[in-house]
């Protein structure tokens, strides 16, 4: 569970010094250890405790899952993981895959940057970190792009290709690429896939239901508040079953004007046609869930609104803040979209304010299924996108993809073009619904996992290109860095041997000894397996350590994986290689147990509902 932090009692505070570079490398390398165990074909699972009494734990392969796992005692090592796990928390947000990787990438950089400062006592931390960002800004990331292999979509050699990087990316299921590559092949280069688990016999389904993505998550819309509108902690995610929508073309800056829509909004469920007239005695069975969408949110209504969230008998309400847009009127254009898919009424400052709201503003979606029955429609957001899943009137958004279809006719450019084709994509590609059975929920999280990394994966691979897999672009990269005369000596001695850790680790988790990983490293290093271009590229198929044509063996990884792991290790290793001391709160265990057990009873008592209770 988590524990509330006591901040009555006083704090410690640690100074910069051989003291504080030990907890940070100590706690950075259990990080690293922990996570770096599912690397590879090689890797092994991890078995997590879960916080539910007598549930049975996670058996998990996948590093970010880990990641989120890991905690100290200790609330030094606490705040330094927090921060160390962060490069494979963004890299899974921004690419699905990588996560192990940039884990590993932060820990080497961290402790080669120790050692090269510990050699050189007047060499500034900030500058050492300047030559590395540098260096990633002025070589690494324009040589990716340039080995970057693209793939296109409609082709059978594309599909191949995706269905490697999906392979890798789940950690070599087949089952899992297949049932990934089945769903895009439904909604197409563009579509949305979305993951449901459900109990049977170990298996994927994959069907096309109709939806909305939105890429706009709960972490810009929702600001620091964001932690309080998560009601799916295992998912990360926040969740709503039959949701309802308002639309505001403008920023909900004013609390009252807010606290009157919550008002009416809870009126006019309690008062919804078909329902008996309101008993304020007997609590009502479950709270209507709502979505409002707006340019924007004041910190003070964001805070209100999450006060709110998780109180029992209240309207749920989450916002959503409209996405940016290049385009002229872009906002304007995506709530009209949303107004198609939902059947909702767009709200303005002038002629429609919030205090104008009435229940037939509402919009609502449902989902049809192959016989054409209606169920509830579902809405979810993660940290940088959401789903609406499902629609309203099939009429209606063909009449508004047409008119798409006609401002893409008109569009003053190419760009602009292109980006109303990937909204005309969105209104009428749909969704696909890959849904995970298994026996248990253990299972059923620990696949759902990877093929949430797929799927990430292959969006970016679509849209980027491949890279060869089997660490072969990191080593390509170590040596252009190594041979490079522009190469300064901080980079040399930093950047690069760091860049060969996650190859290493690689290596070892497949029972290499020391020797074996020394000569296959050689191997790359000396050019014998390595090709300039990454289409004849040759890398090392574990845990057979033969050498094999990247693309011809299928060891293809995403450009956004290896790209994103790089730039958000350094980062990390900037942020803590350059810390200046580290002040924490002490801990009171059983203070802390006693607020957290007081904080679970509360909650337990707020969703408990007498009215679902038989007299």
């Amino acid at each position: 569970m988590d524990y509330m932090k006591v901040k009555s009692v006083a704090k410690t505070v640690v100074l910069p010094g051989p003291k504080l570079n030990r907890i940070i490398l100590e706690t950075m390398k259990t990080v690293s250890d922990a996570v770096g165990a599912t690397l590879g074909p090689g890797g092994r699972p991890v078995l997590i405790e879960r916080q539910e009494f007598g549930a049975p734990g996670i058996i998990t392969k996948d590093g970010v899952t880990v990641a989120r796992s890991l905690g100290f005692s200790n609330p030094i090592a606490h705040e330094i993981m927090l921060s160390a796990r962060d490069a494979a928390i963004r890299t899974v947000s921004e690419a699905g895959d990588g996560t192990s990787s940039s884990t590993i990438l932060a820990y080497s950089l961290v402790k080669y940057a120790q050692e090269y400062l510990d050699s050189h006592p007047h060499m500034s931390p900030q500058r050492l970190v300047q030559d590395i960002r540098d260096a990633f800004d002025n070589v690494v990331e324009p040589l990716i792009k340039k080995l970057a292999i693209k793939i296109r979509f409609d082709s059978n050699k594309g599909q191949r290709m995706l269905h490697s990087v999906a392979k890798v990316s789940t950690n070599g299921d087949e089952k899992l690429a297949d049932a990934i590559m089945e769903s895009f092949g439904l909604v197409g280069d563009n579509g949305t896939v979305t993951i449901v688990e459900s109990s049977g016999p170990t298996s994927y389904k994959v069907e096309r239901i109709h939806g909305f993505p939105i890429p706009m998550g709960y972490e810009e819309s929702c600001g620091k508040f964001f932690s309080s509108f998560i009601n799916d902690g295992a998912s990360n995610r926040v969740y709503l079953k039959d949701p309802q929508f308002v639309l505001y073309n403008g920023t909900c800056s004013d609390v009252q004007s807010m606290v009157g829509l919550l008002e009416k909004l809870q009126f006019c469920w309690l008062n919804r046609p078909g329902q008996p007239k309101h008993d304020p005695i007997r609590p009502f069975i479950t709270s209507p869930n709502i979505v409002i969408i707006a340019n924007g949110f004041s910190e003070s209504v964001l805070g209100t609104l999450a006060l709110n969230m998780p109180e029992a008998g209240t309207v749920n309400v989450v916002p959503l803040m409209v996405p940016r847009s290049a385009v002229m009127n872009g906002e304007v254009h995506f709530l009209n979209d949303c107004a198609a898919i939902t059947g909702a009424t767009i709200l303005n400052q002038l002629s429609r304010p919030l205090d104008s709201f009435e229940l037939q503003d509402l919009g609502k979606v449902e989902v049809m299924d192959i016989d054409g029955n209606a169920s509830s429609g579902e809405f979810e957001a993660f940290r940088f996108r959401s789903t609406i899943i499902g629609r309203r009137d099939e009429d209606e958004i063909a009449e508004r993809a047409e008119e798409v279809e006609a401002m893409i006719q008109s569009a003053p450019s190419e760009y602009d073009a292109r980006l109303m084709k990937e909204r005309l994509a969105c209104l009428t590609g749909g969704i696909a619904k890959l849904t995970i059975l298994g026996g248990s929920a253990g299972e059923m999280r620990e696949r759902k996992d990877r093929a949430e990394d797929g799927i990430m994966s292959v969006k970016g691979a679509i849209k980027f290109g491949a890279l060869p897999a089997g660490g072969w672009t990191l080593m390509r990269l170590a040596k252009e860095l190594d041979e490079s005369e522009q190469t300064k000596d901080t980079v040399r001695k930093v950047l690069v041997p760091a860049l060969k850790e996650p190859v290493r680790k690689l290596l070892e988790n497949t029972g290499a000894n020391e020797e074996e990983i020394s000569s296959k490293l050689k191997g790359y290093e000396g050019g014998m397996e390595v090709s300039n271009t990454s289409k004849t590229a040759k890398v090392l198929s574990l845990p057979d350590y033969t050498w094999v044509n990247a693309v011809k063996a299928g060891l293809l990884d995403s450009v956004p994986a290896v790209l994103e792991a790089i730039r958000n290790s350094v980062s990390i290793a900037a942020l803590l290689g350059t810390l200046g001391g580290i002040v924490v709160y002490e801990r009171d265990i059983e203070h802390e147990r006693s607020e957290a057990s007081a904080n679970e009873d509360f909650v337990r008592n707020a969703n408990f509902n007498p009215a679902n209770e038989r007299p």
